[in-house]
């Protein structure tokens, strides 16, 4: 982690008195002034928001429909140059309603200052019907069958040194779902069979330089977070760049994946006018 980043311990600090108070300008601070946000869903966090104004809106409006009874809790936080990724656990009452969620946040770093942030839900049906319909549930915990955080990053360095995708055949879902950040070919929605192929891909098309290197992980039972430090040349070309994947869990499988790059732009340029997969 660089100076710069925010440290752990204020993040969790400052999403701690956001929820005690319903007022989210503490965490303007961490925010870059055109901060770009993105969340899935029609709830008032659902959509895409532009700038510190908009985002500062958010929380007092879910607060007020609460009534106050919109709780924040800070379970788990990793850091390094380029993301910070944290993992709360949200409680809420509405009349004839309640929920609990987890909920995992993505900050894009530039500078030590948040320019872009993604939020993903464990339960984003259950999430949406509470704010919709004044429905929803109390969402259990499931077991702990998360894989642990050590054998996460064993898994990543074995792919790393092999070139081969093997070994997370025990950690995803038949019916996995993937959302890729890049392009041309490397990026968009993808299936299980499809984000299986990408790595050995990458690795061909490296002559075998690819290199991943698992740097902060954490794992619950919903969801698993692992920033990578990606290293690879071609030809005159390199590139050095930290991507962020998330895999949230049903039962203990994978069975949804996004991955956040450090620098789309350049990832995408790094390997473009190969041929499509």
């Amino acid at each position: 982690m660089t100076t710069g980043a925010p440290s752990a311990s204020a993040v969790i600090d400052a999403i701690n008195e956001v929820s005690r108070t319903g007022d989210m300008t503490n965490m303007a601070p961490f925010w870059h002034e055109d901060l770009l946000m993105h969340a899935e869903g029609v709830s008032p966090l659902g959509g895409v928001h532009r700038g510190i104004d908009d985002v500062l809106t958010i929380f007092p409006t879910m607060h007020g429909i609460c009534e106050g009874n919109f709780k924040v809790t800070a379970e788990d936080m990793i850091v390094n140059d380029a993301f910070a990724v944290i993992l709360t656990r949200v409680d809420a009452q509405r009349p004839g309603a309640s929920v609990v969620q987890r909920i995992i946040a993505i900050w894009r770093l530039e500078d030590g200052k948040v320019v872009e942030l993604w939020d993903h839900f464990s339960d984003l049906a259950t999430w949406d019907r509470f704010w919709t319909d004044s429905e929803g549930e109390a969402q259990p915990d499931p077991p702990d069958t998360a894989h642990e955080a050590e054998k996460v990053r064993r898994t990543v360095r074995e792919i790393s040194e092999g070139g081969s995708n093997a070994p997370l055949e025990a950690f995803f879902a038949d019916e996995l779902v993937a959302h890729i950040d890049g392009e041309p070919w490397f990026g968009g929605e993808k299936d299980r069979a499809k984000l299986m192929q990408s790595f050995p891909k990458l690795y061909e098309l490296s002559d075998g330089s690819l290199k991943v290197t698992p740097e902060e992980t954490f794992a619950s039972p919903h969801f698993v977070a692992i920033l990578n430090r990606v290293e690879a040349t071609r030809g005159d070309r390199e590139i050095d760049q930290v991507l962020c994947a998330i895999w949230r869990l049903e039962a203990g499988k994978v069975v949804e994946v996004w991955t956040h790059i450090q620098d789309a732009a350049a990832w995408s340029e790094f390997w473009r006018d190969d041929a499509a997969m």
